[in-house]
């Protein structure tokens, strides 16, 4: 499964999947699907999916450090990398309503959790966009008494950050290139 589709640049390169929506009963949600590869399925944002019985948020997008590198050479870029503004609200409202959650599955992490020591070197961080880490800070907040895990890539190494003072009952791992059994995640 990936988190939403709508990130993956699909407009600028030469694959264009077919995606059906649909109802998927192993995650019990809403999903979109490959319809040349029904394996594949595309998660939505915001959205809350049942996962081998836990209840999983799922939060993708986040900024590209080198977007305008990207856009200046014509490569791959999504404009839509990052929940858009109107989507982010709702997701507040919903979670403020309704925080209760086992897992949080996101592309990047709340801006606190931020491992500055993988920060690029030659990226001026002053213009690196953190809206997305800035508002997955502000649903952490919200959803901080209930999680058990909260996962999140971007950042392209994998670390583990278990029970440290601030959260002794949470797991939050940066994971990349990795499997990690969800049974080990979430216990």
């Amino acid at each position: 499964m990936m988190l939403d589709y709508k990130r993956l640049g699909y407009t600028n390169i030469e694959y264009q999947p077919t995606l059906e929506y649909g109802r998927d009963t192993e995650v019990d949600g809403a999903v979109f699907i490959e319809t040349e590869f029904p394996k594949i399925r595309y998660l939505e944002d915001g959205e809350r999916y049942n996962i081998n019985g836990n209840k999983t948020l799922i939060l993708g997008g986040a900024y590209s450090i080198d977007a305008e590198y990207r856009k200046s050479i014509g490569a791959m870029w999504n404009s839509e990398e990052q929940i858009p503004e109107g989507r982010r609200k709702a997701i507040m409202v919903e979670t403020l309503m309704n925080p209760q959650v086992n897992l949080v599955l996101s592309h990047t992490c709340p801006l606190d959790w931020r491992p500055t020591d993988l920060f690029l070197k030659q990226i001026d961080q002053s213009k690196v966009d953190t809206t997305t880490e800035t508002f997955l800070q502000d649903i952490e907040k919200i959803i901080h008494p209930y999680y058990k895990a909260w996962c999140w890539g971007h950042f392209h190494e994998t670390r583990w950050y278990n029970n440290t003072k601030e959260y002794p009952m949470q797991n939050r791992i940066m994971i990349y290139n990795d499997f990690i059994p969800l049974e080990e995640i979430v216990n």
